[in-house]
């Protein structure tokens, strides 16, 4: 995860803030895979557009799979293979990634969290608008979706 301060020089005041330089990558893109430009991983060059690819990681880590780390990830994959019935069911789903943005990712705020299931092929589809914190004007829109078979 990576964090942009904007004012090194005063103590205290030091908060994250999206950053739009292009030659100050802040992170690597998920799904990761090779750049077009050379460089080995696509970079992202926003705090906002890194900010995605550490939601979308935390969402799809399950609890207890990062060493050194065990309560990292979120409840998500536990949940798919509950029975999926009705408002409950997203309820828990939304529930759960707002408490480990909450936890994990404090420095974004979900504005609008839409949970579709598909109980056809045990299939959770989410969309999220998210913001920073600190720059509530600037929202983008992940969507992205998990099943039992991806497992």
């Amino acid at each position: 995860m990576s964090v942009i301060f904007k004012d090194l020089s005063t103590p205290g005041k030091q908060f994250a803030v999206s950053s739009s330089r292009l030659d100050n990558a802040v992170g690597i893109v998920l799904p990761i895979g090779k750049a077009t430009d050379g460089v080995f991983f696509k970079q992202s060059y926003t705090t906002l557009e890194q900010a995605k690819s550490n939601i979308k990681n935390l969402i799809l880590t399950t609890r207890g799979e990062r060493l050194m780390h065990p309560t990292l990830g979120s409840g998500l994959w536990n949940l798919i293979f509950e029975p999926m019935q009705g408002d409950d069911f997203a309820e828990q789903v939304k529930t759960t990634i707002r408490e480990n943005v909450n936890i994990w990712l404090p420095y974004i705020s979900l504005d609008r969290l839409v949970v579709t299931v598909n109980n056809e092929n045990n299939s959770v589809v989410i969309g999220m608008d998210i913001s920073l914190k600190n720059d509530p004007q600037t929202k983008d829109t992940i969507y992205f979706s998990i099943s039992t078979g991806d497992l």
